[in-house]
């Protein structure tokens, strides 16, 4: 009994200086890492590379390290940071290693629109500082056009589209499914305009929710479409007739979405891949790695808040 008492105790010994040295390495690596990522010096000039992923948020959803340590990587971040975005472009307006700005804008998903004017805002200020601003993609959603509208250049891949559709409400209405299930429900309401219940109330929109839903919707479709007509100096109601009349004009144009965008001005050049890093390549010079020289935004970020707290 004391012998396997003995072993026993020895094993549990060397899985915990096994556990211990594990946890050392895995300390050693990130800290390597972070290290390395901190001494790397920025280029003396560079243009800055704005290219948010998933959806644009105030504050992240917490996700728990382990979880996020085990998941595999992807392209783009699930949620980016207005507040990392507007001050980075704020900072490079007035950095003279920063050149030029480049939007790309394939990854983003959305985040509504007063963010997305937070944003422009940004780079209305990064633009008067006589820096150009470049949105490349190979596609742009509604959301990622609005911003590349404050761009100088806007390159669209020739095999690309523009999709505009406007903004729209599709509420779900469960009463039926609620009445077959039995459920009672006891409401009170006040007012006309109080359609938060009516989901488990109707089958169908009440012409009271129809009308104020179609109010908002189009309030902020002409902030919209106000917005991007006067950046990209385009003719009143110039973005509704291309949303509306979207069928008629690509027949017009053989179905081909990228010379449509091009023909009404939404884009400035149509670019494959290679011109478009030629073109920026020219724009910001070539770095070591064949590619533009840019810096992201979260490096940049990293490199003027250490150096602003060593000082």
């Amino acid at each position: 009994r004391r012998f396997f008492r003995l072993v026993g105790g020895l094993f549990s010994v060397i899985r915990t200086l096994i556990n211990l040295a594990f946890l050392l390495i895995l300390i050693v690596i990130v800290m390597s890492f972070v290290q390395k990522q901190d001494v790397q010096p920025l280029p003396e000039r560079a243009a800055l590379r704005v290219a948010p992923g998933g959806f644009l948020v105030e504050q992240k959803t917490y996700v728990n390290p382990l979880t996020q340590m085990l998941e595999q990587s992807s392209p783009a971040d699930a949620e980016t940071m207005i507040h990392d975005l507007i001050e980075a472009i704020d900072r490079a307006a007035n950095d003279p290693r920063i050149t030029s700005l480049v939007l790309e804008l394939d990854f983003l998903v959305g985040g509504g629109i007063s963010k997305l004017e937070d944003i422009g805002e940004a780079l209305t200020h990064f633009k008067a500082s006589g820096k150009k601003i470049i949105a490349v993609g190979d596609n742009y959603t509604q959301e990622q056009y609005y911003l590349a509208s404050y761009a100088d250049e806007i390159h669209l891949n020739p095999m690309g589209t523009v999709l505009l559709t406007g903004y729209g409400s599709y509420p779900s209405y469960m009463k039926e499914t609620l009445d077959k299930l039995r459920v009672n429900l006891h409401i009170f309401r006040v007012g006309t305009y109080k359609d938060a219940i009516e989901p488990f109330t109707r089958n169908n929109m009440s012409s009271a929710s129809r009308e104020h839903t179609r109010e908002w919707l189009n309030s902020l479709w002409s902030a919209y479409t106000r917005r991007v007509e006067t950046l990209r100096e385009l003719p009143t109601d110039a973005i509704n007739d291309y949303a509306n009349n979207l069928g008629d004009k690509l027949l017009q144009h053989q179905g081909d979405t990228a010379q449509l965008a091009l023909a009404t001005g939404l884009v400035d050049k149509l670019s494959t891949r290679p011109q478009m890093m030629a073109r920026l390549q020219q724009l910001a010079g070539v770095n070591d790695d064949g590619d533009y020289e840019h810096i992201d935004v979260a490096r940049y970020l990293g490199h003027v808040r250490r150096n602003e707290s060593l000082q």
